[in-house]
């Protein structure tokens, strides 16, 4: 615990070290493209390398996505635009349910229509 009161030399290197260490990663995240927006109304847009990128497939299984109509993205003219938050919700959407997720719902649905005891 650092005493502000009478700090040593090592709880201020670790003051201005880790504003320093936590300033450059915010830069380094946001030039590549893998920090969050800060706010709802900043909404962050990528190309299809960006959206490969952030997703981690491949650019051509990105378009053979596309092509399919499998993710959403949108496209002006020739260029694809893929929405953050879109690319975000579609990745929890294509969750699998685990086995005791579906026996859950099993039990869950049986016990409200009433079933055999």
């Amino acid at each position: 615990m650092i005493q502000m009161n009478n700090p040593t030399l090592s709880d201020l290197l670790n003051i201005a070290l880790g504003g320093i260490v936590k300033q450059s990663l915010l830069e380094v995240l946001g030039d590549t493209g893998l920090l969050a927006p800060t706010s709802n109304a900043e909404e962050r847009y990528f190309d299809v390398s960006q959206a490969a990128k952030f997703l981690k497939i491949p650019k051509s299984t990105l378009y053979s996505y596309t092509s399919g109509r499998l993710i959403p993205h949108y496209k002006r003219g020739k260029r694809l635009v893929f929405k953050q938050s879109d690319l975000e919700q579609w990745l929890t959407d294509s969750k699998k349910k685990t086995i005791s997720e579906i026996e859950a719902e099993v039990y869950s649905s049986r016990s409200k229509k009433g079933g055999k005891k």
